[in-house]
């Protein structure tokens, strides 16, 4: 491959006799030659050619002896097939990431630089072009120097954009492309806007997966879980069919909460009924919840509860429940609905999974969507739960 490190072995051997040749050899091609180098005892030497060149590559190994033998050659055509190339994206700048989500400011000018390498075996910084586009389509071709190019280009429209550089490739070199994705806003967040508060331990975005982005708490589908559009990305979608469904999530020690907790998460139920997060033994008091009743919200932390009057929501809704030693207090929409003060110093655990949309039994099934379920291990205070739902429209 192109940028490969090749080594050839010559060996020399006697036409008569049982003598091991003695001298050295050299590789020539063409007009260039190489090094002498010694034969070892068994008459043969190598030499090593650092990042070959693509091209037909007509070798002569020529031997210059000592002692009681004759000067020899031989022939080699190594031929050197193109390499595969892998294209990366810096950053662009000036960015600001935030959870994964890189966002650019509409109007300024972005400079994005493009990267070309030869995979292995091959090595080596191409020349060539690469094309940039977005989802606006072309926007240049610039060539590389030593395997890098940049474009820099500015944003008109808000929104999400997918952006792809793409190698064209040589005939050393074969093509390649990355995409990436990033959105284009009015006003960078700034760097700790989108941070949530801290003593975050579980995290399920929902986007097409079940995966815990702050710990391994990783949940399983049990039943049909499906997704639909949720606040950013995709929720779980629970109970749309007629075959019970829920997310289940093994029990592990940082989901065994005791002197505080907060659960967070973005709903959409067809109606007000139902678990959202549930860590308790169905009809016991040795774990926590958070769920809807009668259209009520409802928080039960062990022994102790707090529920709300009877709500009338439509679309995706934020609601939390949060326990910190001395109340409980449930919020929508970032806005407190109930509290109830508690002498429950310290929360009972068990040993059981969580569950995102059913209780320990596999009832009090929810119907609908949820949407970045969250589990804190200390109770937020107001203005936290108020910087959840402002996030969740403009970070999350």
């Amino acid at each position: 491959m192109t940028g490969q490190s090749v080594t050839i072995t010559m060996t020399v051997t006697a036409v008569s006799g049982t003598l091991i040749p003695t001298g050295s050899v050299r590789l020539r091609e063409g007009t260039m030659q190489g090094p002498l180098v010694p034969l070892g005892p068994t008459g043969s030497a190598s030499i090593t050619i650092g990042q070959i060149a693509f091209r037909e590559h007509p070798f002569t190994a020529e031997y210059m002896p000592t002692g009681p033998f004759q000067p020899s050659s031989a022939g080699l055509v190594q031929i050197v097939q193109p390499a595969a190339t892998g294209t990366t994206l810096a950053v662009p700048t000036p960015s600001v990431e935030v959870n994964g989500v890189t966002f650019v400011q509409r109007g300024t000018a972005i400079t994005f630089l493009a990267s070309v390498r030869g995979l292995p075996p091959g090595s080596g910084g191409p020349d060539g072009f690469v094309e940039f586009t977005s989802t606006q389509g072309l926007m240049n071709t610039a060539t590389l120097t030593a395997g890098e190019t940049s474009l820099i280009a500015s944003f008109d429209t808000t929104g999400t954009v997918g952006f792809t550089a793409r190698y064209t490739g040589t005939f050393a070199y074969l093509a390649s492309s990355v995409t990436t994705q990033f959105e284009v806003v009015d006003q960078l967040p700034g760097p700790s806007q989108c941070q949530p508060p801290s003593g975050v331990v579980s995290w399920w975005h929902a986007d097409f997966n079940f995966l815990d982005a702050v710990s391994n708490n990783h949940g399983s589908p049990v039943g049909q879980v499906t997704f639909a559009p949720g606040i950013r990305g995709t929720g779980f979608v629970l109970n749309d069919t007629t075959t019970p469904s829920w997310v289940d999530v093994p029990d592990a020690p940082n989901l065994r909460v005791t002197t505080g907790l907060t659960i967070d998460a973005w709903v959409s139920g067809t109606t007000l009924s139902g678990r959202i997060v549930d860590k308790i033994n169905a009809f016991q008091e040795d774990g926590y919840l958070l769920d809807f009743i009668n259209d009520r919200l409802r928080m039960q932390v062990g022994g102790s509860a707090v529920i709300s009057e009877v709500l009338s929501i439509a679309g995706l809704t934020h609601v939390a429940g949060v326990y910190d030693g001395q109340r409980l207090e449930l919020f929508v929409n970032g806005v407190s609905v109930a509290a109830t003060a508690t002498g429950m110093t310290s929360a009972p655990v068990n040993n059981r999974p969580l569950r995102i949309g059913a209780d320990s039994g596999g009832g009090s099934l929810f119907s609908g969507i949820i949407d970045e379920p969250r589990i804190f291990n200390r109770g937020l205070t107001n203005g936290e739960v108020q910087t959840l739902f402002q996030q969740g429209t403009t970070c999350q």
